[in-house]
Formats: structure tokens, C-alpha cells, sequence
């Protein structure tokens, strides 16, 4: 096409510009695209949050509760447990750190994790009934969840260590749908926390509702929100995940357990699963024939009476520095129970019922310790010993627990 003049081609690709546009949205929703300013310019900003969101873009913060980055894909990190006091949601709990957190919040990384539980009462016409923890389940987009109270705030809640100043309460607020009960008089629960001069914590809950608004007796249910844990946090860059199966330890080792590959604060992974070995052998004793069946002489956990998982997995949110996962057993009080396993050295294996040998008489059983695995930088520790003692001459013979093969969960 010829043109008579440049004036009239300039008219030309004016005419023919584009002026707007459309795109579908990560819902599948159309969005037009129109020119911004004077000019003919189109502003892609929000194109872009649609299209590419950031985290920031889709876990929006609610109040100073932030949404720190993914778990599961190593974007929090630093994770390092200062608290484990479960905090009484009738009045203010005073938390002391377990280590130095600094005057100004300054020595927790980027900030703070709390760990919280939603407590539900029921109340009918008035009168308070049972009472149970309902599951909180975050969601920015504020859909209802079955048997879940529904929160946009983020789970954990998280606050950056520049939101605290000394004796000012900062209030987290659990809005959202909840449970989506239908009932007309409703109250988002919230939780307050004040970091104290001496570099303490005081938490409190303040209680919210949903129920009918019947002056003469409600009906509907009160929440309280407890605090289970604190730990520090450090957002960070995403984290090549070690695969599900990978070993990590195998052998047989007591007391500090160092764990291969994974990072010290274990964000590289997605849990562990932790290998007992179900013979507990003898490591010590005082008797007269302890020299003799220490590291042949053993315990069986099948047969002693009580329960003791022969494996543990520890999921990637319970992986913090400094925590003591406990294990769940059923303690043993009858010695009759000890079935004492002897290797002799042609590795001709005897049992031994309720005693080490006929001269030392019937035993007792005691424990050094409740059995917690204590996670720390790059090894786990365990140190549990079953104490069994001579009726007769109170001689001593210890058996210490082990792990013999860790691995990626």
C-alpha cells in the first residue's frame, strides 16, 4: 500500500495500534489489558502477578502474619525451637526462651514462628459442653473446609522480628470463614504477643465465637487459641530436595547419631525415618559376669512387656533445631517379663527369665531416661538405657538403645 504522505502513514499505524488486551488469569478468568496515562501504553503489572505470581502476590499477609516462603520447598530454614510451653488460653502465659534471643529480637534470624491449636467449646443455651481442638486450615482464598476452621492468615504464624518492639502487644488475628456454621453472631479469635524488657514473652488468647446471638442463651461454640511451640525462621532461596528413600545413616550407634547429606537445619528434606534396632545390648555392668556378656547379652523389645516402635518418622515440620521428639512406649514394671538374651562364644543364644544368672537372684527394671530424640545440627541423639539390678548382690547391667538405619521420609 502506497501512501501520499508520511502524515497520512503515521495516521495509519496509529489506527491499526493496540490499544488494550486480553489474557485468562490462573482461575481461568478473562482480564482485559487497557492503555494507562495519556499514551497507549499498557501496564503489565498486573499481568504479571496473574501469570507469575510471587508468593508475596498469592499468600498475602494479614496484619504483620506473613507468609514466609514454602516448607516443602527448603524456603524456610533456621528453624531453631526457643519454646515449647503450651500457653493457658484463660490467662497471659509468660514464655522464657530457651536460648539468648537478643534485647531487640535481633538474634532470631529473620523472625518468629508460633505453632498454634484452635480450641473449640460448645455451647448450648448457655451452658458449656465439650470441648476438642479443630483443625485450622490456611487459605488466602478463604474457602470452607470440612471439620476445619479456615483462616486467611498464614499457618504457622509469622512475624518478622522488626514487628516487635518492647512492651508493645502485637495481635494476630485468625479471619476467614472458620467453620462456616451459618450462625449470625461471629467473632474471629485472635492471639497477643509482647516481648518483655527481659527478653520473655508474654502470650494471651483472646476469644472468639460463633453462635446464634439468643439473648436468653446462646447456642454456637467459643475458640481459644493455644501456642504449642516457638522457633526461629530465615527465608532463603528454594532447596534441591534429597529424594524420598536416600540413606542418610545405617550401622548400629547410640547416643549422637551424625546424619550424612542433609543441610544443618534440614531443609533439604521432606522428614526422616529413623530404624530401632530391636535388640538392646548390654553396654555396662558390675556383676561378675558382665565383662563376659556385655556386647552378647541382649534385650528384646517384643518380649519385655512394653511397646516401642521399631521405626519413627518424623515429618519435615517437626524437624526443628533443638526439639525433643518423644517416643511413645508403655512402661515395664514386672522384671519377671526381661527375657535376657545370651550369646555364648560358640553363638549358642540362651534365654534367661527374670534373672542375669541363678546366683544374682530376680531383677528390677528402672530407665536412665524417657527415650527422646533430640534433633540437632546435621545428627540426631539418643541416649535411653534399660537399667536391670540384681535382687541379690544390686550389681548393675546395662542395656543402651540404638539406631541403626536412618533415610529420607
Amino acid at each position: 500500500m502506497e501512501f501520499k504522505n508520511d502524515l497520512e502513514l503515521v495516521g495509519h499505524v496509529a489506527a491499526h495500534s493496540v490499544l488494550s488486551g486480553t489474557y485468562k488469569d490462573s482461575d481461568g478468568n478473562v482480564k482485559v489489558l487497557l492503555p494507562t496515562g495519556s499514551g497507549s501504553s499498557l501496564d503489565l503489572e498486573q499481568f504479571r502477578k496473574d501469570t507469575n505470581p510471587t508468593a508475596a502476590d498469592t499468600n498475602p499477609p494479614v496484619g504483620a502474619d506473613i507468609y514466609p516462603g514454602s516448607l516443602e520447598k527448603g524456603e524456610v530454614g533456621g528453624r531453631y525451637l526457643l519454646s515449647n510451653t503450651k500457653t493457658d488460653p484463660t490467662k497471659v502465659t509468660n514464655i522464657t526462651f530457651l536460648k539468648d534471643v537478643g534485647n531487640k529480637l535481633n538474634m532470631v534470624g529473620d523472625g518468629l514462628q508460633f505453632r498454634v491449636l484452635l480450641q473449640k467449646t460448645v455451647i448450648t443455651k448457655g451452658v458449656k459442653g465439650a470441648v476438642s481442638t479443630v483443625e485450622l486450615n490456611y487459605d488466602p482464598k478463604n474457602i470452607a473446609k470440612n471439620s476445619c476452621f479456615t483462616t486467611k492468615s498464614p499457618i504457622p504464624i509469622t512475624i518478622k522480628a522488626s514487628s516487635f518492639k518492647v512492651d508493645v502487644p502485637v495481635t494476630i488475628k485468625l479471619d476467614g470463614v472458620g467453620e462456616n456454621l451459618g450462625l449470625s453472631n461471629n467473632l474471629s479469635p485472635s492471639i497477643t504477643f509482647t516481648f518483655k524488657a527481659n527478653k520473655s514473652m508474654d502470650i494471651k488468647s483472646n476469644q472468639g465465637y460463633s453462635n446464634d446471638g439468643v439473648s436468653s442463651g446462646i447456642t454456637g461454640v467459643t475458640y481459644d487459641i493455644i501456642c504449642e511451640m516457638v522457633n526461629t525462621y530465615s527465608a532463603q532461596e528454594a532447596v534441591s530436595q534429597l529424594p524420598v528413600g536416600m540413606s542418610l545413616m545405617s550401622g548400629d550407634v547410640s547416643g549422637d547419631v551424625p546424619l550424612k547429606f542433609v543441610n544443618d537445619d534440614y531443609s533439604n528434606i521432606s522428614g526422616l525415618q529413623i530404624t530401632f534396632n530391636p535388640k538392646i545390648m548390654m553396654t555396662e555392668g558390675t556383676g561378675t559376669s558382665a565383662k563376659y556378656w556385655i556386647g552378647r547379652a541382649y534385650l528384646k523389645f517384643s518380649e519385655m512387656g512394653f511397646t516401642f516402635p521399631k521405626v519413627l518418622n518424623v515429618e519435615r515440620d517437626d524437624l526443628l533445631l533443638n526439639r525433643q521428639i518423644e517416643i511413645s512406649y508403655n512402661d515395664l514394671t514386672d522384671a519377671t517379663k526381661v527375657h535376657t538374651y545370651q550369646v555364648n562364644s560358640d553363638n549358642v543364644e540362651n534365654v534367661k527369665t527374670g534373672d542375669i544368672s541363678p546366683s544374682e537372684g530376680p531383677t528390677s527394671v528402672t530407665y536412665s531416661s524417657n527415650p527422646n530424640l533430640l534433633i540437632e545440627s546435621g545428627l540426631l541423639n539418643i541416649d535411653f538405657k534399660v537399667i536391670v539390678t540384681s535382687s541379690i548382690t544390686s550389681a548393675k547391667y546395662i542395656y543402651t538403645l540404638s539406631i541403626i538405619d536412618v533415610s529420607t521420609y
